[in-house]
């Protein structure tokens, strides 16, 4: 039976830039234990607080659009 979890989008960030992070540890276990599931509203929010210019120090925007992308990838979409 797969699992569905919603995470949002400040937790999603912090897993990505903070990688030995609670929220990174959150992300891995959801990715291995089921699917991430987004209303399309909710993805299109991370997909724009991602783009930010800000996250720049933390990590590139390449880094970040293929972060985004592996969710898109993998998510359901409601």
């Amino acid at each position: 039976m797969t699992k569905f979890f919603i995470i949002d989008t400040n937790t999603l960030l912090s897993a990505l830039i903070l990688p030995n992070s609670v929220p990174k540890k959150a992300f891995l276990k959801v990715e291995h234990n089921g699917s991430i599931i987004f209303l399309e509203a909710t993805f299109a929010e991370l997909d724009e607080v991602i783009r930010r210019p800000k996250f720049e120090k933390y990590i590139s925007l390449e880094n970040r659009l293929l972060f985004l992308d592996s969710i898109k990838r993998t998510a359901l979409f409601f």
